[in-house]
């Protein structure tokens, strides 16, 4: 609540309520962040950690799992694809992040870079929005769409 208060983000970016895929961890980042971005906007809250901020937009992780992405003709039909983000030129650095969680390569492994299709995995996001402006049509490829710029930030 206090980095949000204090670094005053357009947007917010977690897991879904389910954690994604039911992981308790994630399910508790997810209820943490809400929490936190919601206590951020009250002034009421922790009066001393700096003056109240309204996040404009919060995304959750959309219902199509990464790996599960390209199993569709067109992904931007499937429901709960609000945002489609092409990140192509990035993706080594997604997959430089993902190996860096060396606890959990086994899944990692199984679920990006064991996949023969793992470059196009690897190239796109996909969110779901939580709240936030409205959107001109589902999905758009920019997660700052009708943000107001407040701030110079």
């Amino acid at each position: 609540m206090e980095a949000i208060r204090r670094h005053r983000p357009q947007l917010v970016v977690t897991f879904d309520p389910d954690g994604a895929n039911l992981h308790p961890d994630h399910i508790a980042i997810s209820r943490f962040t809400i929490d936190a971005v919601t206590a951020a906007a009250d002034s009421r809250w922790y009066s001393t950690a700096g003056g109240a901020h309204q996040v404009q937009r919060l995304l959750w992780t959309s219902p199509v799992m990464p790996w599960d992405g390209t199993r569709f003709d067109d992904l931007a039909k499937q429901p709960g694809v609000d945002f489609l983000v092409d990140i192509s030129k990035y993706r080594h650095i997604k997959a430089a992040a993902l190996r860096a969680h060396r606890t959990q390569h086994v899944s990692i492994d199984r679920h990006f870079f064991a996949l023969p299709d793992v470059e196009r995995i690897l190239s796109v996001e996909t969110f779901r929005q939580c709240f936030g402006p409205p959107l001109s049509k589902r999905p758009v490829a920019d997660v700052f769409e009708s943000i107001v710029v407040v701030d110079g930030r």
